[in-house]
C-alpha cells in the first residue's frame, strides 16, 4: 500500500511572493481568495477543489481592523492577547534595558506592568491561550524560545533551534491544545510543540517535514475534520496537513526561570 501523504498542496506557489488570502467558510471548506479577487473552495477532508466560492461577503479581504491598543507605555510592538490584555515589548535599541523588556498591560489594573526577564531578548509574536493564559515566541540568551505564560510570574521555556531575526512569526492553538509556531527552524518551517503528559516539563514536537516560508496557518474544526492544518506561504503555496501521518515526535525538556536553559540542538532524543 502507498504511503500516505501528510500534506497535500491544494495551492501551488509563484516565482515571487504572491498577496492571497485564505479563510474557512461556514462548513470548515478551505477558501483561498487571490489578490485580485477570484475566491475557490477546497475540501478540507483532502483538499479536493469544490468550486468557486460565488464571493459570499464574509469570505472577502477585510480592511484590518487593529484594536486600539491602549496607553500608558512607549512601546516597540504589542500583540492582544484577549480579554482586554496586551503583550507590548520595548527592544533594547528603544529603552528597553540592555535586553529588551516585556511588559503586561492587565485591564482590570488599567496599567502595564513588566515582566520578568528570564524570558526574551527579542520578542517577535505573542497570542492567548484558551486556557487563560497566554504564549510568546522570540529569542532567549541568542536561542529560539517559545514561553508559555499560564501565569506572569512563572514562564515556562521551550528552546527552539532558531538564530535572531524572523519575519512573518506566528502561533496557533490547535483545537486539541497543542500550540503550532513558524518559524521553528531557520528555514522557515514550522512545527507543533504539545505537552507529552510525562512529566510536567516534558513536550512532543513533531516538526512539519517540508519545506518552510510559513506566513499563516488555519486550525480546521475538531468537530468537522479531525487533525487537519491549513498553512500557506509567501509565495502563496497553501497546504492542507493530515497530522495525524506525522512522525514520531521528537522529546524537549521545557525550563523554567531560574533552571538551566536547554539547547535544542538534540531533538532527536530525550535532553
Amino acid at each position: 500500500m502507498d504511503h500516505e501523504p501528510v500534506s497535500l498542496i491544494i495551492r501551488a506557489c509563484s516565482a515571487a511572493p504572491e498577496r492571497i488570502h485564505v479563510c474557512l467558510d461556514a462548513n470548515a471548506n478551505i477558501a483561498i481568495i487571490e489578490a485580485e479577487g477570484a475566491c475557490q473552495v477546497y475540501s478540507s477532508r483532502d483538499g479536493s477543489p469544490l468550486g468557486p466560492c460565488g464571493a459570499p461577503e464574509p469570505l472577502f479581504p477585510q480592511a484590518d481592523t487593529e484594536q486600539r491598543r491602549p496607553g500608558g507605555a512607549t512601546l516597540s510592538n504589542a500583540w492582544a492577547l484577549g480579554d482586554g490584555r496586551w503583550l507590548g515589548w520595548i527592544n533594547e535599541h528603544e529603552g528597553g534595558g540592555w535586553d529588551g523588556t516585556a511588559l503586561l498591560y492587565d485591564p482590570n489594573f488599567s496599567q502595564w506592568a513588566k515582566l520578568p526577564r528570564a524570558h526574551h531578548h527579542q520578542v517577535w509574536h505573542a497570542g492567548g491561550l484558551q486556557c487563560g493564559g497566554f504564549a510568546s515566541l522570540g529569542i532567549n540568551s541568542n536561542i529560539g524560545a517559545l514561553v508559555i505564560w499560564l501565569s506572569a510570574d512563572n514562564p515556562e521555556i521551550i528552546t527552539i533551534p532558531h538564530g535572531p531575526g524572523a519575519n512573518n512569526a506566528g502561533i496557533l492553538e490547535l483545537t486539541d491544545g497543542a500550540v503550532l509556531v513558524w518559524p521553528f527552524k531557520e528555514d522557515g518551517s514550522a512545527a507543533i510543540l504539545k505537552r507529552s503528559g510525562e512529566s510536567p516539563d516534558s513536550w512532543k514536537i513533531s516538526v512539519l517535514p517540508e519545506p518552510g516560508g510559513v506566513i499563516g496557518a488555519l486550525s480546521i474544526p475538531s468537530a468537522v475534520r479531525r487533525n487537519r492544518l491549513v498553512t500557506w506561504t509567501q509565495t502563496g503555496e497553501v497546504r492542507l496537513w493530515m497530522t495525524e501521518r506525522l512522525g514520531a515526535p521528537l522529546m524537549h525538556r521545557s525550563s523554567r526561570a531560574g533552571k538551566p536553559i536547554h539547547a535544542p540542538y538534540h531533538l532527536n532524543r530525550e535532553v
